[in-house]
C-alpha cells in the first residue's frame, strides 16, 4: 500500500482524500461499527498483558455493552504504577516512544503515556485530514504544495526529538526547522518562526487554536512598534510589512497577520 507521502507526491489526490477523509461518508451505523471493532481488538490485547488484567480484573467482556457494564471507570491513578515507571513489559504493545503532559501536584511531575507505531500512523492521517480540510473548497482538492513553508506552532515537544511530525516533516519546510524547534523554548520558537515567516513567506500554520490566537494578538500589539532600522537590513521583511500596512490602511483596520496567495492557514 502506498504511503500518504507517496500519494501526495504522485498527485493521487482522490486516493489521498479517501484514505484520510473518507470517514465523512460513513453512516452512523457504519461509524459505530468501526468503533466497536476497534474496541474488541483492544480488548483482545488487554487480556494478554499485565496492565490489562489489572484494569479488567475478573471481567471478561466480549462486546461494547459488556465492557460498559463490567469494567469500572478509571483515572490515571489506575495506570500510574505502570506508566510512571514506563514498564513496557506490562503493556499490550511495545511503544516506540513516550509522551507526557502535566502531572499531579505533590504526587508526580508528569503523566506519562506510551505511543505505538500504529498510533503515529493514525495521527499522521488525522493531521493530513486537518490540512486537507483547512484549505479545500471541494472534495479531492489539495491546496498545498510540496515544500510549502509551515509555521510550527505546536505545543512544546513532549516526545523524543525527531519523531514528530513524521509525515509533515517530509513534505513541508517548517519555520523554524523541526530539529531546531524541538531544542528551543516555546516562546523563543514562536518568535523565531514569526521572524522567519516574515522573511521566507508562509503557506500553512500548524498550531493549536489557542496558540494561533496568541500569535495574532501578539502581532496586533506589536504591529505599531516595528523597529524600522532593524528591518532595513532585511528587504524581504520590509517589503512584506509595507504591503501589509498598505492593505490595512485601505481596509481602515490595524495591521493583522495573514497568508497571501493560495491561502491555507
Amino acid at each position: 500500500m502506498a504511503t500518504l507521502s507517496e500519494l501526495f507526491r504522485e498527485g493521487r489526490n482522490e486516493e489521498l482524500w479517501k484514505r484520510c477523509c473518507g470517514f465523512i461518508d460513513l453512516s452512523l451505523p457504519e461509524f459505530m461499527g468501526i468503533q466497536s471493532r476497534l474496541l474488541r481488538e483492544q480488548l483482545v490485547l488487554l487480556k494478554k498483558c499485565e496492565l490489562g488484567r489489572h484494569i479488567l480484573g475478573q471481567a471478561n467482556p466480549e462486546t461494547v455493552n459488556e465492557f460498559r457494564e463490567l469494567v469500572p471507570l478509571t483515572t490515571y491513578a489506575d495506570y500510574a504504577p505502570y506508566l510512571l515507571k514506563r514498564k513496557m513489559d506490562a503493556l499490550p504493545k511495545k511503544p516506540i516512544l513516550w509522551q507526557y503532559t502535566s502531572g499531579k501536584y505533590g504526587e508526580y511531575a508528569h503523566r506519562w503515556a506510551p505511543v505505538t507505531s500504529r498510533q503515529l500512523e493514525e495521527i499522521e492521517s488525522l493531521i493530513m485530514a486537518l490540512v486537507l480540510f483547512s484549505g479545500c473548497k471541494d472534495r479531492n482538492e489539495v491546496s498545498f504544495n510540496l515544500n510549502d513553508n509551515v509555521f510550527y506552532g505546536m505545543a512544546p515537544p513532549r516526545m523524543r526529538p525527531g519523531r514528530w511530525p513524521g509525515l509533515s516533516r517530509r513534505l513541508f519546510n517548517f519555520l523554524p526547522p523541526i530539529h531546531q524547534a524541538e531544542e528551543t523554548l516555546f516562546e523563543e520558537r514562536i518568535k523565531q518562526g514569526f521572524e522567519m515567516a516574515l522573511t521566507e513567506g508562509l503557506d500553512l500554520c500548524l498550531a493549536m487554536s489557542s496558540v494561533t490566537v496568541a500569535i495574532g494578538n501578539r502581532f496586533i500589539r506589536n504591529g505599531g512598534h516595528t523597529n524600522l532600522k532593524a528591518l532595513m537590513k532585511k528587504p524581504k521583511v520590509m517589503a512584506r510589512l509595507a504591503q501589509g500596512m498598505v492593505k490595512s490602511k485601505l481596509a481602515r483596520r490595524a495591521l493583522l497577520p495573514g497568508i497571501s496567495g493560495n491561502s491555507k492557514a
